[in-house]
Order: structure tokens, then C-alpha cells, then sequence
């Protein structure tokens, strides 16, 4: 497993992301010095969050599935409301 963070400009993460959006498009990923060939399909997941202070985060998460079609996380029970109108 390959993990990084840190602290970019704006114009360095645009950069970093158009190179990701490239690879996605031509079926690979290339992070960190590891290539991987991606399937047709991904599940997106998107989180925001409100951190201490004037902090916000936004958390991108992407999931392959390589035996076949992936499944779709079950939303929590929040986010379900929201999507229906239900939430209040």
C-alpha cells in the first residue's frame, strides 16, 4: 500500500489531479511509483467535514473492484434521508 500527504498549492494539486484524470481515462493509475490497470467501473465516495476552527476537509475516496462489478457502499443513515427528501 502507497500512502502520501502533504502540503500543496492550489495549482500543484490541479496538476497532480488532470495527471490522475489522464491515467483514469487510458485504464491505469499510475501513484507513487505503482501502476495499475483499472476496470471499467469505480465506486466514488465524497466526504465533507468540518474540522476545529476554520478548517474543512474533503476526502475523495475511489474503490475498483478486480473479480468483477463493484458494490456500491450501503450511504449511512443520514445521507439516505438527505438523497430522499426526508432528512429534516
Amino acid at each position: 500500500m502507497a500512502k502520501t500527504k502533504r502540503v500543496v498549492t492550489r495549482n500543484e494539486l490541479v496538476s497532480f489531479l488532470e495527471g490522475a484524470l489522464t491515467d483514469i481515462r487510458e485504464g491505469k493509475l499510475a501513484v507513487e511509483g505503482t501502476t495499475v490497470n483499472l476496470p471499467e467501473q469505480a465506486v466514488l465516495e465524497v466526504e465533507t467535514e468540518e474540522k476545529a476552527g476554520t478548517m474543512k476537509k474533503i476526502e475523495l475516496e475511489i474503490e475498483w473492484s478486480f473479480a468483477g462489478v463493484p458494490e456500491a457502499p450501503k450511504a449511512r443513515e443520514e445521507e439516505a434521508g438527505q438523497e430522499d427528501g426526508t432528512a429534516g
